[in-house]
């Protein structure tokens, strides 16, 4: 550990902290290993925090053969590793981070307060460094919000959640979206914590901006990241055995989930994307019988539920991105329904949509556009 961070670290335990979080340290006792977490609550003691997990690193990576550089880096076994969590308010691209979680590999966890100017900005160095892997689960939201937010570009990541949909399909069954509750279950044999919590926060999403955080907040937090390190060497050890190609799989999928950032970004808010006839791109997440589930970068939901649009969807799988068109938006504005778009098919007027077979639940009807001779059907 760096020597200007072992000073920070030790006035911390003395209980010098910034009057926000001064509760914090009560809320430690107990949680496994708190007596290694190190709470950031300004721009320089992030600055420290990072240069303590960095020490001996090269950081600075722009270079024409980054991407390979990064891949590289993903892929072997040796390059070091930081587990990474964000906590927020609708986290995303128009959310807003509330904490940031990083664990060194040698087990220290740091909570940086995000509210506070300049903390999230002291990480850049490491979120985007292309030699130091950070280990996530489901990055898309967090990279958004980093983007966004604090014009940081999340690189080398490798995602937990990206790599257990690549071993699924590989086995032969559908992939899906998994919890880390449920890979912390098959992986790693840990039974999932504080559900109750989880409740509390689908009711109350400003829970994470408040300070001071409570201490099931905290220990909610601290569970995020520190079972990471051994998840990444679960999935790395069942990628081996399935395939030799599998690795590069992992490391592939989840540079496509970290540039989910960039999705939609042509557009400057989310209401702009919400208009009937507007052409998004939208990322393919999960599919029931009754309807499709897709990310739009938008903070808020596409969904697909007419048995026409279904059919339309049908070959898609999840982690496909489909160019689709917005035909409609839920009561309370959370959804925006989409089909799929065809430049033969004119979805901008909902009210002209006939079909031959009325659909159940449709938005409007389907009307066929046919394009004029010597012109593109756009």
């Amino acid at each position: 550990m760096a020597p200007a961070f072992s000073r920070v670290v030790s006035r911390w335990s003395r209980g010098q902290l910034p009057r926000a979080l001064l509760i914090l340290p009560g809320h430690l006792r107990g949680c496994a290993g708190s007596q290694r977490v190190h709470l950031v609550t300004s721009e320089a003691q992030g600055r420290e925090a990072c240069a303590a997990l960095t020490q001996g690193i090269q950081v600075d990576q722009e270079s024409e053969d980054g991407e390979e550089a990064e891949l590289k880096a993903v892929l072997n076994p040796l390059s070091p590793t930081v587990a990474l969590d964000c906590e927020g308010v609708r986290l995303g691209r128009f959310g807003r981070i509330s904490l940031l979680q990083l664990q060194g590999s040698e087990g220290q966890v740091i909570l940086g307060d995000a509210l506070r100017t300049g903390v999230v900005k002291a990480f850049a160095p490491l979120l985007e460094s292309r030699q130091i892997v950070k280990v996530i689960h489901d990055c898309r939201e967090d990279s958004a919000a980093l983007f966004h937010q604090h014009g940081i570009h999340l690189r080398a990541v490798f995602d937990t959640q990206a790599s257990h949909a690549v071993l699924e399909k590989r086995a032969g069954r559908e992939a899906y979206q998994a919890s880390a509750s449920e890979l912390l279950k098959q992986y790693l044999h840990i039974e999932p914590e504080q559900t109750e919590l989880k409740s509390a926060m689908l009711q109350d999403p400003g829970l994470w901006a408040r300070r001071p955080l409570s201490k099931g907040l905290v220990r909610y937090a601290l569970h995020s990241v520190s079972h990471l390190h051994q998840l990444h060497q679960s999935l790395v050890a069942a990628g081996k055995e399935s395939s030799s190609t599998a690795l590069e799989e992992f490391a592939r999928a989840s540079k496509r989930a970290a540039e989910y950032r960039v999705l939609n970004s042509n557009f400057p808010t989310a209401q702009s994307m919400a208009k009937i006839g507007t052409r998004l791109w939208a990322l393919v997440a999960s599919r029931t019988a009754d309807k499709l589930l897709l990310k739009l970068n938008a903070g808020r939901v596409g969904m697909v539920s007419t048995p026409g649009a279904l059919r339309r969807f049908k070959e898609v799988q999840l982690g496909d991105l489909v160019l689709c068109c917005v035909s409609g938006v839920s009561l309370d504005g959370r959804y925006i329904y989409l089909d799929r778009y065809d430049h033969d098919w004119d979805f901008f007027d909902h009210q002209l949509r006939p079909a031959q077979e009325p659909e159940v639940g449709a938005y409007g009807r389907e009307h066929r556009f046919r394009s004029g001779l010597g012109r593109p059907a756009y």
